[in-house]
This record gives structure tokens, sequence and C-alpha cells, in this order.
């Protein structure tokens, strides 16, 4: 019954990009071999217009399109949306704490450290209107068991999504948990391009 009144709420979606996708759709979708409902609690599809501002935490202060011509899916909420506060208030919130913004992100937004230094605070703003998973973030180990421990550019330069010439990355200072509780809100954008956004900014990470 779900399936079937996704896909008759489609009908009221208007000419937004991904307006043909339903969770289900978007769920069974793979990144690095895992679909993509692994990585939420309570799930659902948002539709972000125009002018939506987003940021990620990324190991290159670029993005790179991959052989579809799509960029890294993974995003948050630069302003506030919903009961995510945003970027700035969680900045505050790590000064506060006296913690980096690196390690308040990775444990909110559960960034396995195998996969992602945190290095850089990429930014875009959309262009179009786009359907998009939204729902919290699920836990996750700090390190990936099936991946390297240590975070290079050889094994990141050809990820999806990022983009870096060879040469050394500064890794983040890890702290003792095991696990990435998660919780935090976080964005699935699928079939995101370049064309769709503007505006794209990186800002170093490493001083705060």
């Amino acid at each position: 019954m779900g399936v079937v009144s996704d896909r008759v709420s489609q009908f009221a979606k208007g000419a937004a990009i991904n307006s043909q996708l339903t969770w289900g759709d978007v769920g069974a979708m793979k990144v690095s071999g895992r679909p993509v409902r692994n990585a939420f609690l309570d799930p659902r599809m948002v539709m972000l217009p125009a002018k939506t501002k987003l940021y990620k935490f990324n190991s290159f202060p670029s993005l790179r399109p991959d052989g579809e011509g799509n960029v890294t899916p993974w995003w948050s909420a630069f302003d506030g949306y919903d009961v995510d506060p945003g970027w700035h208030t969680k900045a505050a919130m790590a000064k506060s704490l006296r913690v980096s913004v690196r390690e308040l992100g990775r444990v909110t937004s559960a960034i396995t450290e195998s996969w992602n230094s945190c290095e850089y605070l990429v930014v875009i703003t959309l262009s179009v209107d786009m359907w998009v998973a939204y729902g919290r973030f699920r836990q996750m180990s700090r390190s990936d068991a099936g991946a390297s421990q240590t975070i290079t550019n050889t094994s990141l330069h050809n990820m999806k999504g990022m983009l870096a010439p060879p040469g050394p990355i500064k890794q983040e200072g890890r702290a003792k948990t095991m696990n990435l509780p998660g919780g935090g809100r976080q964005f699935f954008v699928p079939n995101l391009k370049p064309a769709y956004y503007t505006g794209m900014t990186a800002q170093s990470l490493l001083a705060m």
C-alpha cells in the first residue's frame, strides 16, 4: 500500500528533479556497495526548492562528477531546516563544547574516518527544485573494517564525488569512541549534477 501511495503522490510533485523517485527507489540505491537505506533512520522524501543552501564535510576542496555526471549525494542544510539548526549553530556548539567542528560533525553525522577526513567544508546552492531523501543519520563505526584505516589521496582519488591530485591530506585527531552515534539530519540528493547548483565554495576546517 505504501508503494502505491508513493507512486500516486508523484502526480503532485510537478517538474522538480527526481520527481519520479520514491523512497523505495532511493533506499535501494547503492553507494560504495551499500544500500542508501542503511544510512538512514526515519527517512522520507522532501522537495528542496531552488536557492536552498547545502553543505558537506569533504576530504578535498572540490567535487568530481562520476561516470554518470553526478557529484556526491550526501549533504546537510546550511541554514536551519526542520529541526536541523544549520551550520552556524553547529559551529558555535562545537566551540562551546571545546571540540573541533570536524569531530562534532563526524560524531553527529556518522562520517566514517576511513572514507572522509572532514578537512573541508563544501557549500553549494541549488539552482533547481529537487526531491531528495531526508532523515537522521544511522549509527556507524568510526572506522570501516572493510576499508583502509588510513585515508590517503590514492584511496580517495577515484571515489565518486571527490576530486584531488595525488598528494598529502591532513588527518584529523581521533577521539576514543568506537562508534559514531549519528542522530543529526542529512539529505541524500540523487542525480546531483553541477548544472543543478551554483556558487560552490570550499573552506579549510583545520583551524576550527
